[in-house]
């Protein structure tokens, strides 16, 4: 969890309430002990890790980048300015880029089929180097939800898919807490 010196904005409060969960259900729906967590995403104190965004992606049955609407629009914009910086926002890979097919759970797979080198992919996401987007690759280790989220703009696929089998884990381990919760 990222700790924020200016609020991040997010949705986060109005879809818990559109579900009419209470802070208490959806905290226990994510797994978490007590309601200081999500009390601190909600008012943008912390920003929540991936397995966390995706937790409430599942609960609340909103894509992440709605939830942190803020957030997804501001690295968007990041993401472009990189892009047109590189000269290559408009060009036939971008284009294919749109229409390509979406990814289960593979990144490094992914980016092949897009014939995007890993050092311009590190690039648009702000990274200084290619480790940590080949650790994400190879699945050493979990992106940052600001990453993850820069992953969706670079790739136009929802993070779900970017790492589809994390969140179908994620999506049982919540459906078997809603069974308990009805029981």
């Amino acid at each position: 969890m990222k700790k924020t010196s200016t609020p991040i904005k997010n949705d986060l409060w109005t879809y818990r309430k559109k579900m009419e969960f209470s802070q208490k259900r959806a905290a226990y729906l994510m797994g978490l002990r007590g309601t200081n967590t999500l009390s601190r995403y909600e008012h943008g104190k912390k920003l929540p890790s991936l397995i966390n965004a995706l937790k409430l992606e599942i609960v609340y049955r909103t894509p992440v980048a709605f939830l942190f609407s803020g957030l997804y629009d501001r690295l968007k914009k990041e993401v472009k300015d990189r892009e047109e910086k590189l000269g290559f926002g408009k060009d036939k890979k971008s284009e294919k880029r749109k229409k390509s097919p979406r990814i289960k759970n593979d990144l490094f797979t992914y980016r092949k089929k897009m014939g995007l080198p890993q050092r311009r992919v590190a690039y648009l996401m702000g990274l200084k180097g290619t480790n940590s987007l080949s650790r994400y690759e190879h699945g050493k280790k979990l992106p940052s939800l600001e990453n993850a989220l820069r992953l969706e703009i670079i790739y136009h696929v929802p993070v779900a898919f970017l790492f589809g089998e994390l969140y179908e884990e994620l999506k049982r381990e919540i459906r078997k807490r809603e069974g308990e919760v009805k029981s």
